[in-house]
């Protein structure tokens, strides 16, 4: 079965934190970033763009307290990355 390669990085300044997520493939890839409910936004550091969270949908854990949780949804042309930057 072939996996699909994303990479993501994440780097902490100040009271900003920053993420990098990449596309290795050779398709265009939608990529789900799930983060905990405290970032409520995140924004591009290209343009500005803002994207908002939709609720990350149902977490399947077995006797642990889930943690509540934001979705970013995202489409990323092959071979290229987007950076971000949340509060």
């Amino acid at each position: 079965m072939f996996k699909k390669r994303i990479a993501a990085r994440i780097g902490v300044i100040g009271r900003c934190a920053e993420l990098v997520v990449e596309n290795f493939n050779d398709e265009p890839v939608e990529v789900r970033i799930v983060t905990g409910d405290k970032v409520m936004k995140l924004e591009s550091l290209e343009d500005g763009t803002v994207l908002s969270p939709l609720p990350a949908g149902p977490v399947i854990q077995t006797r642990r307290p889930v943690t509540p949780k934001n979705s970013f949804r995202l489409l990323l042309l092959p071979h290229s990355y987007k950076a971000f930057r949340y509060k």
